[in-house]
C-alpha cells in the first residue's frame, strides 16, 4: 500500500541496498571464515532509506542503462523499506533518474498541504450618503457612486474599516465603524459643502449657464426678438393697469415697448435708446399723447432695457463674482446657484439634467429685483416666458407675460 503505514510497517533489511546490489552481481570467491559470519551477524539492521539516498542510489545504479538489474535494485529497496512519502515532484525526480514504475509504487505520495481556512466575512454594509450622487471609498478603495443615495459594499473583513464619501463642492467625510463576521451594518454619511471646492463647481455651472444662454453672444442673437404679451403695472398708489403690448428687442441698439389696441393695431410707442440713453416717445394717432400712457411706456421701457437678461449678464460677466452653491438641495430641480458681485446679488435656478435656467433673479443697488422665468427654447437661446420688474422703494411692480415670441425680420 502506497501510505504512511507502509513505512511503519515494514520490517527492517539484514544488509543495505549496495551490499545486496553488489553480492546479487558478484558472489564471494570463497566462503566467508566463522569470524566474518559472526560480525555480519552483529550488524545492525539498516534503517529506511530516505529520499536523498534513494536518488544517489538510483543514480549510481545507472539504472536507466541497466547497469544494475532494476528489479534487483527493486527487491533491495523493498527489504530495505522506503522512510519518506515523497511529494509530486520528487517522485517525478525519481523517474527523470530512472526509477521504474514498480518502484515509484513502493513510495507513499505526501499528502497535500491543507487549503488554508477562509477568511471570515463581514455582512452586506449599506452606505446611505448625501449628496445623493456621492462616490464611496472604503478603506481608501473607491467602491463606486452611490444610487438615489444609496450603496451597498459587500466582501470586506470583519475589522475595524472607515467608510469615506465624496462629492464635488463638498468636504470629504469619513466614518469608523467595525464590522462583525456575517452581520449586515449600516452608515450614514451626510457631506457639508465646501466654502473653495463649492466657488469652484459654481464656477463650472455658471459658465455653463453662460454657454447655453449666450453671455454677450446673447444679446446679439435676442437682437432679433420680438414678444407679444400682457403688461401689468401695479403702482404705490395701489392702481393696477394692464396693457397688451409688443416687446421689440433691437440690442444693443434699443428696446421698444409698443401698445395695442383692441384690433391688435399699435398705438403708442416707447424706444429706449442705448447711444443717448433715453427715451423717445411717439404714438400712430394724430391726436395728443395720454400723457399717463406716456409716463408709463418710458418708465417702463427703460426698466425694462436696463434689466433685459444678457445686459445683466455682460455686467456680471465684466465684474468679480463670488459664485455660491449649489447646496444641499442640488439633487432638487432646479438647482440653486447664487452670486455675488459687488452690491448686487443674483440667484439662477437651473434644470438638474439640462442647466438650462428655468429662472433667474437679480437685486441691484438700485433696490429694484428683478426675475425671470424661462419657458420657450428657440433653437439655441432661451427667451423669457416671464418678466418681472420691482421697484421695492418705489413700489412700483411691472411684469410681463409673454405669450408669443417670434424672429425679428
Amino acid at each position: 500500500m502506497r501510505n504512511a503505514g507502509f513505512v511503519i510497517g515494514c520490517s527492517l533489511a539484514l544488509i543495505a541496498c549496495a551490499q545486496t546490489l553488489m553480492g546479487a552481481q558478484n558472489p564471494p570467491a570463497s566462503k566467508p571464515s566463522k569470524r566474518q559470519n559472526s560480525s555480519a551477524a552483529r550488524l545492525k539492521p539498516a534503517p529506511p532509506i530516505a529520499y536523498g539516498e534513494l536518488l544517489n542510489s538510483i543514480r549510481e545504479a545507472d539504472l536507466k542503462n541497466a547497469k544494475v538489474s532494476p528489479a534487483l535494485f527493486v527487491d533491495a529497496v523493498r527489504q530495505r523499506c522506503i522512510g519518506f512519502a515523497g511529494t509530486p515532484e520528487q517522485l517525478q525526480e525519481l523517474k527523470d533518474a530512472g526509477a521504474p514504475d514498480e518502484l515509484i509504487g513502493l513510495i507513499p505520495v505526501a499528502a497535500p498541504p491543507a487549503a488554508p481556512p477562509k477568511p471570515p466575512v463581514a455582512g452586506v454594509v449599506t452606505v446611505n450618503c448625501r449628496p445623493a450622487d456621492c462616490n464611496v471609498f472604503v478603506n481608501g478603495k473607491d467602491r463606486g457612486k452611490a444610487n438615489n443615495g444609496v450603496i451597498q459594499v459587500s466582501g470586506l473583513r470583519p475589522e475595524e474599516t472607515w467608510i469615506e464619501g465624496r462629492s464635488d463642492g463638498y468636504q470629504s467625510w469619513m466614518e469608523r465603524v467595525v464590522l462583525e463576521p456575517d452581520k449586515p451594518a449600516s452608515v450614514t454619511i451626510e457631506l457639508r459643502t465646501d466654502p473653495i471646492l463649492t466657488e469652484r463647481a459654481g464656477n463650472e455651472l455658471f459658465h455653463r449657464l453662460l454657454r447655453t444662454f449666450g453671455g454677450a453672444a446673447g444679446s446679439l442673437r435676442s437682437s432679433s426678438l420680438v414678444a407679444g404679451g400682457l403688461m401689468t403695472m401695479n403702482t404705490s398708489s395701489g392702481q393696477t393697469v394692464q396693457r397688451e403690448v409688443l416687446v421689440e428687442i433691437g440690442l444693443p441698439e434699443s428696446v421698444r415697448v409698443v401698445t395695442l389696441n383692441g384690433s391688435k393695431k399699435r398705438q403708442c410707442t416707447a424706444t429706449y435708446r442705448v447711444s443717448s440713453k433715453a427715451v423717445d416717445f411717439a404714438c400712430e394717432a394724430r391726436k395728443s399723447p395720454d400723457e399717463a400712457l406716456k409716463t408709463e411706456l418710458e418708465q417702463v421701457t427703460l426698466m425694462l432695457a436696463s434689466h433685459y437678461p444678457p445686459l445683466l449678464l455682460d455686467n456680471l460677466l465684466a465684474s468679480k463674482v463670488q459664485l455660491i452653491g449649489p447646496g444641499l438641495g442640488a439633487s432638487a430641480s432646479p438647482v440653486l446657484l447664487r452670486a455675488v458681485s459687488g452690491n448686487d446679488a443674483w440667484q439662477f435656478g437651473l434644470n438638474k439634467d439640462s442647466y438650462l435656467p428655468e429662472w433667474i433673479g437679480h437685486t441691484g443697488a438700485d433696490k429694484i429685483t428683478w426675475t425671470v422665468e424661462y419657458a420657450t427654447y428657440q433653437d439655441r437661446y432661451v427667451f423669457p416666458l416671464k418678466v418681472v420688474i420691482h421697484d421695492q422703494a418705489n413700489k412700483n411692480k411691472t411684469e410681463f407675460s409673454f405669450n408669443k415670441v417670434g424672429l425679428k425680420h
